[in-house]
């Protein structure tokens, strides 16, 4: 597949909607389609992070380790969404670990890549950063509504997690 076949592809993942065409041609360079396996990580926790995936097709669970527990899925992605930001923010390594539920097409992009373009390009970088402060706030925002999910009976939660921060 060529870079121009793929600059149509990325063009289509909502992720990069409010990007212009010669942004997507940019970080189209940066890209490639990647498949993985059911059960494979993508990434593991406390490992470097220079890549982030738009899923295509399949599910990755977003998990944690919990000390003498299961591993804790704290979010399921699936088409059309984004996992990973570490790539982005220093030092440059996973926060939690990605591990596909079925199997997954992606198109993955590499981080080191796209650092040096956001660099020479702050119009680029300026939109990623948009884009992810607005999906991490979003996926803020979704932990918060599972918590009080979870918790919903505690009344001193509810209360802390509600009450405005200064």
């Amino acid at each position: 597949m060529t870079i121009k076949d793929l600059s149509g592809i990325v063009k289509k993942q909502p992720f990069f909607s409010d990007f212009s065409q010669e942004q997507i041609n940019l970080l189209t360079g940066c890209t490639k389609n990647e498949r993985f396996a059911e059960n494979t990580f993508l990434a593991r926790a406390g490992t470097p992070s220079n890549t982030f995936y738009a899923i295509r097709s399949g599910r990755i669970a977003v998990e944690i380790a919990v000390p003498g527990h299961d591993k804790l899925v704290i979010q399921t992605l699936g088409e059309n969404d984004v996992f990973g930001w570490s790539w982005i923010f220093p030092p440059y390594r996973w926060v939690f670990d990605g591990r596909s539920q079925t199997p997954v097409h992606v198109l993955a992009f590499d981080g080191t890549c796209l650092r040096n373009k956001c660099d020479a390009n702050t119009d680029l970088g300026y939109c990623f950063m948009k884009k992810f402060a607005e999906l991490m706030t979003r996926r803020l925002e979704a932990t918060r509504l599972q918590l009080m999910d979870i918790y919903g009976n505690s009344a001193p939660l509810k209360r802390a997690l509600d009450e405005p921060k200064p």
